[in-house]
């Protein structure tokens, strides 16, 4: 039976491939980072850079990410997604 290489890539040998995958979980995710990923998922939004988010929704013509809240739902500051995100940042 032949391994794919995939799996041989890390190393030459078992011992060799194994550190090497450990060594992968050597760096913890913080939890802020796991709970942003995990409702992300939950809520079909995008998680990369702001200049990506709006390449994509500009493809999709739909919205990647959740709406700000609170402010003044009247004003032109709050109406204006450009200027609102530049108030609230």
């Amino acid at each position: 039976m032949t391994q794919h290489e995939i799996y041989q890539a890390p190393g030459p040998d078992d011992t060799l491939r194994q550190q090497r995958y450990l060594a992968l979980f050597d760096h913890c995710i913080g939890q802020t980072d796991i709970n942003g990923i995990r409702e992300a998922t939950s809520k079909y939004w995008l998680l990369d850079s702001d200049r990506y988010k709006e390449e994509i929704k500009l493809l999709l013509s739909r919205q990647l990410e959740p709406k700000c809240r609170g402010g003044d739902r009247k004003s032109d500051d709050f109406r204006n997604p450009a200027l609102n995100k530049i108030n609230r940042v």
